[in-house]
């Protein structure tokens, strides 16, 4: 099965302020729940 994993860029000013520590997880459970999880 296809996993995707979509970052949307974040951020600005003196450097991004993305969080990269959950993509991971999320695609783990989007796998296992077989369904699209979405992180807000």
């Amino acid at each position: 099965e296809k996993v995707k994993v979509v970052l949307v860029p974040n951020g600005g000013g003196f450097g991004g302020k993305e969080d990269l520590s959950v993509q991971g997880h999320t695609a783990l459970f989007a796998y296992l729940l077989r369904k699209p999880v979405k992180i807000t």
